[in-house]
């Protein structure tokens, strides 16, 4: 068994994008790469377009941003809590943006690990070698 902890600090950087560690956690529980994807969902906006996924504090609150390739000008690229939804704290900013995420890749907003306050728990059953 492999266990995996990471933190989400109190007033994190909106340069610390934490894209990849949900992704690292699906792929780890087996979940992703998936063949999923919605018809009702425009392509621009995929797991294979996002490049970021960011948290901020803006306007009171926090907010997640997910930030999408766009090739088309003027074409709104970011995905984000509108200010009157902010939310008090950064995890739970965090956890509703990994819930996109996953919803996005597998169809299914339901998490890849257990939380506990700021912290993230990944546990998953392999080989002591294999990537988490």
């Amino acid at each position: 068994m492999k266990f995996r902890t990471t933190v989400i600090e109190t007033t994190p950087s909106p340069l610390n994008c934490y894209k990849n560690l949900v992704l690292e956690a699906l792929r780890a529980k087996g979940r992703w790469p998936s063949s999923y994807r919605s018809d009702k969902i425009p392509e621009r906006i995929s797991i294979e377009t996002l490049e970021r996924f960011t948290l901020e504090k803006e306007d009171g609150g926090w907010s997640f941003f997910l930030t999408f390739k766009t090739t088309e000008p003027l074409m709104p690229n970011t995905m984000a809590l509108p200010p009157e939804l902010r939310l008090d704290d950064p995890m739970t900013a965090f956890l509703l943006g990994a819930q996109v995420i996953c919803e996005l890749a597998t169809g299914s907003g339901e998490l890849p690990f257990q939380t506990v306050g700021n912290k993230i728990f990944l546990a998953t059953v392999g080989p002591e070698n294999a990537t988490a």
